[in-house]
């Protein structure tokens, strides 16, 4: 490995090789040790048994990223994509491989975000009024299109391009309950990136219970 590669990839490989090593069947799972800091041994229920779907999701995940070693071009070299690949690899370790910690895991009602979700929903905010497009949301939480959308469906419950939306619709209330706001509705909705007023103003009523025309009337105010 390119010794350029080694700071930034060391978090990656380390759960990749304790994966592959602690697989059942191999010469370490047998004696394996209790992980994630804990001094307890693991229980006999969790010694032996990965779950087939996630262990084949793991398994590809650390395929991948073996294979991206092999080229010194490999975008992992760059900071903000192989933190959130090493986020991923290891919450979906955390999640695949039985360990002392899963019972209270499962017990959680909801997980927190990865870094790709935080970084892409702090992007869609400070550029709510730009036309952005997936790809690059995706590029600026440093991961792949699909990753993002799989990522955002697991912890967020829904698509980054509707995410964008709601946060366009928050941005272009506020703009509308300012005490000084003197811009015509289509100018508000171009500034926050709706291109069509219409599908603005039927948007805001969804999210919102009134049309934006009734709320500048004073009509309503949600």
């Amino acid at each position: 490995m390119a010794s350029s590669l080694e700071p930034a990839l060391l978090g990656a490989t380390s759960i990749a090789v304790f994966f592959f090593a602690c697989r059942p069947g191999s010469s370490a799972e047998s004696s394996r040790l209790c992980w994630m800091g804990s001094k307890s041994k693991p229980s006999n229920s969790s010694r032996h048994s990965i779950r087939p779907g996630a262990g084949a999701t793991i398994r590809r995940m650390s395929d991948f990223l073996f294979a991206e070693l092999e080229h010194s071009d490999t975008l992992l070299t760059n900071e903000i994509a192989i933190r959130s690949f090493e986020e991923n690899l290891a919450l979906c370790v955390m999640l695949g491989l039985p360990h002392n910690y899963t019972e209270r895991l499962r017990g959680q009602k909801a997980a927190a975000a990865p870094g790709n979700v935080k970084r892409a929903e702090a992007f869609m905010r400070a550029n709510a009024g730009t036309p952005l497009t997936i790809a690059e949301i995706a590029e600026a939480a440093g991961c792949g299109v699909r990753a993002l959308q799989i990522a955002f469906q697991r912890f967020r419950g829904t698509t980054p391009m509707r995410v964008l939306q709601q946060a366009r619709l928050e941005q272009a209330r506020t703009e509308m309950l300012r005490a000084d706001q003197t811009e015509s509705l289509a100018r508000i909705a171009a500034e926050h990136g709706f291109s069509s007023p219409t599908r603005f103003a039927q948007s805001f009523r969804r999210k919102y219970g009134v049309y934006p025309s009734e709320m500048l009337r004073g009509g309503a105010s949600p």
